[in-house]
C-alpha cells in the first residue's frame, strides 16, 4: 500500500508543485516586421509578455512565422524565463525568424508540441 501512495505522490507532485505555462499566460505583446529604415529583415523582433505574477520558464517553446514558410522555427533555449509581469524580446538576428513581407504575414508563439499558443496576422 505504501508503494502505491509513493508512486501516486511521484506522479502528482510535478502537477501540483512545479510551475507550468498555461494557456494565455505568455502572449505575443508586440512585434516589428519589415522595418522601413532598412531593406534587411534582420532588425525585426518579437516581444513576449508574461501576464502572471510569477516567473515562467519558456524553454522549448517556439517562435515562427506562417507554418511552412521560409524561416526555420526558433526553439527557445533552455533556462529562458520571463519574470513576473515581464517581457522578453527575440531579435531576428538571433532567432533567424523572418516575418516575411510577401504573403505569409503572421507571427506565432508555439508550445513545445508545435500547437499554437498565440498568433497575430498582419498585412504588408
Amino acid at each position: 500500500m505504501k508503494a502505491i501512495w509513493k508512486a501516486l505522490w511521484l506522479v502528482l507532485f510535478p502537477l501540483v508543485f512545479v510551475p507550468q505555462v498555461f494557456a494565455a499566460d505568455v502572449v505575443i505583446n508586440e512585434f516589428l516586421a519589415n522595418p522601413s529604415e532598412t531593406p534587411e529583415s534582420n532588425f525585426e523582433w518579437i516581444e513576449l509578455y508574461n501576464k502572471t505574477g510569477s516567473s515562467i520558464d519558456i524553454s522549448g517553446w517556439k517562435l515562427d512565422d506562417l507554418e511552412g514558410a521560409g524561416s526555420d522555427i526558433y526553439v527557445v533555449p533552455p533556462g529562458t524565463t520571463i519574470g513576473a509581469n515581464g517581457f522578453v524580446i527575440f531579435e531576428s538576428s538571433i532567432t533567424d525568424v523572418l516575418l516575411n513581407n510577401d504573403g505569409d504575414e503572421k507571427v506565432r508563439f508555439l508550445k513545445p508540441d508545435n500547437t499554437e499558443e498565440d498568433s497575430y496576422s498582419f498585412s504588408s
